[in-house]
């Protein structure tokens, strides 16, 4: 079977767990093997073939069945009974029995890399959400098959500072990460409002835009700060595309955990007052709902019920307002520092 049939992508790392697997090493008996337990072994894929880049114990595993080696195996063939046939120091190496976790048999005859064991995004914790994230950035060609657990406008509770919120999937593969490693797997969003309401920048002002405003500067660190610890570890900075304020058309770049959406990612128009188009509209506003019509724009939040909502854009023809979404669905735009609702976006 050739090295061609595996699923793997060139230049990207696969690491995954295997808890048993069987090491056969063919030099004075072919049929001379140890087992051992609870080992992690990273593969690196590259142009030149498959090689296992590490290869160590993992936590509480038997010290009696470790073993560390020390040259660089390299995939010569993958051959039947789920093994592969691995070339060490002039040995012949068989790991067995790897699919234990993190491949599958794949319809081609190779081997596909293993959905991540899911319940669903309710009730998923924030470390199988990060790994399901992590298989939808892998595999563009596959999330919206039958394997993807995962739906677009899937919902889940969770803590953001001090609230309790309900969010929900927005899209697959749409924000760039800010290392540049490529697409966030899933963006998230808040399906309300904060109770609580924000100026962008007091005195009323957009110079700066996005990235010098208030919200950015001050309010996103404090809600990272108090937000449930096990989100905060798995969320993913992406960059973000918004104009630079004081009546600019040119876009700047922000890295972004925490972000407020632009007018274009919500409704996906351009007007007068915003004529520039700051990212891409999310898939869940183009699929689920229309954000180009105003009852499918209505949020609401706990405490104050339907509510006007913060855009990150600022309004090109003038220095001091930003784009909002109106308590009836409208778009329009406020004077910086007036106090409104904001509903976050963040990607894992």
């Amino acid at each position: 079977m050739s090295i061609r049939n595996l699923s793997l992508r060139p230049t990207r790392s696969v690491r995954f767990s295997v808890e048993d697997f069987c090491v056969s090493i063919n030099k004075a008996n072919p049929r001379r093997h140890r087992i051992y337990s609870n080992y992690n072994l990273g593969f690196n894929a590259s142009p030149n073939g498959l090689s296992v880049d590490s290869f160590s114990q993992l936590p509480k595993a038997n010290e009696n069945r470790a073993v560390m080696l020390d040259e660089s195996i390299r995939l010569s063939a993958l051959v039947a009974n789920r093994q592969f046939r691995a070339v060490c120091g002039g040995d012949t190496v068989f790991f067995s029995n790897l699919l234990a976790k993190g491949f599958q048999d794949g319809e081609d005859g190779g081997l596909d890399e293993r959905v991540p064991i899911s319940v669903g995004f309710e009730q998923d914790d924030w470390e199988t959400v990060r790994r399901v994230s992590q298989w939808i950035a892998r595999n563009p060609d596959r999330i919206y098959g039958p394997e993807n657990p995962y739906k677009i406008g899937d919902k889940k509770e969770v803590l953001l500072g001090v609230e309790s919120h309900l969010v929900e999937i927005l899209g697959f593969n749409h924000d760039e990460k800010a290392d540049g490693t490529g697409k966030a797997g899933i963006t998230i969003g808040m399906c309300g409002l904060t109770d609580s309401v924000y100026v962008i920048n007091q005195p009323a002002s957009n110079q700066g835009g996005w990235t010098n405003s208030r919200i950015r500067t001050h309010y996103v660190p404090w809600f990272m700060d108090n937000m449930d610890i096990h989100l905060r570890n798995c969320i993913v900075p992406v960059l973000k595309q918004t104009t630079g304020g004081s009546q600019s058309r040119e876009l700047v770049l922000s890295a972004d955990t925490l972000f407020l959406f632009s007018q274009f990612e919500v409704t996906g128009l351009v007007d007068v007052a915003g004529p520039v188009q700051e990212g891409e509209q999310y898939e869940i506003w183009r699929s689920v709902r229309n954000g180009a019509i105003n009852a499918d724009r209505i949020k609401r939040s706990n405490l104050h019920g339907a509510d006007g909502w913060w855009f990150r854009s600022p309004r090109v023809t003038d220095s001091v307002s930003y784009r909002r979404i109106t308590a009836a669905g409208a778009l329009g735009q406020a004077s910086s520092a007036i106090g409104q609702t904001i509903c976050f976006g963040f990607c894992v």
